[in-house]
């Protein structure tokens, strides 16, 4: 097996569902992690700049795709029309609460949404610092305050449904 299959085996599926989490779409999801698996086969076949730290690297660059693919949709989902946090009333349809959380994932700030998606991967504050380009001593208070805000907006409709 080669450094790349290895390194396409080991990073593939999180980084789809981190794409997924930030465009709201599994098809350009797809597409936004090819692009960057190309773009990762393409720089170890020429041996150009060696990476340091691949898998910081490969989120960055799935990042970076995901904000200009967002940049460039029109129809962004938003939170009007969800009116219902399914765990917390008992709906059993995971697509739904996907829905929900992704709609309220999209009302978060690119800056926002990044913190909370690297997060759920499971990286480090360290690995979040170097693929969202912020001080490590920021990682923490501004994660924090994504988590907040989004459980905020998740109440708030919780609220909306019951209230």
């Amino acid at each position: 097996m080669t450094q790349f299959e290895t390194v396409y085996q080991m990073y593939y599926q999180g980084l789809h569902r981190a794409a997924q989490q930030m465009l709201s779409n599994k098809e350009e999801a797809g597409d936004v992690v090819q692009e960057v698996f190309v773009s990762l086969y393409n720089r170890m076949q020429s041996h150009s700049a060696e990476i340091n730290n691949v898998k910081s690297w490969l989120y960055r660059a799935v990042m970076n795709k995901c904000i200009d693919a967002g940049r460039s949709q029109k129809n962004i989902q938003s939170l009007e029309g969800v009116s219902v946090v399914a765990e917390d009333i008992n709906i059993d349809d995971n697509n739904y609460q996907t829905k929900i959380l992704q709609a309220a994932l999209q009302s978060l700030n690119e800056k926002e949404r990044m913190m909370v998606v690297l997060y759920s991967q499971g990286l480090s504050y360290k690995e979040i610092a170097e693929t969202a380009e912020v001080n490590f001593t920021s990682v923490g208070k501004t994660l924090s305050r994504s988590l907040k805000k989004l459980e905020t907006l998740l109440k708030h409709q919780k609220h909306e449904l019951l209230g």
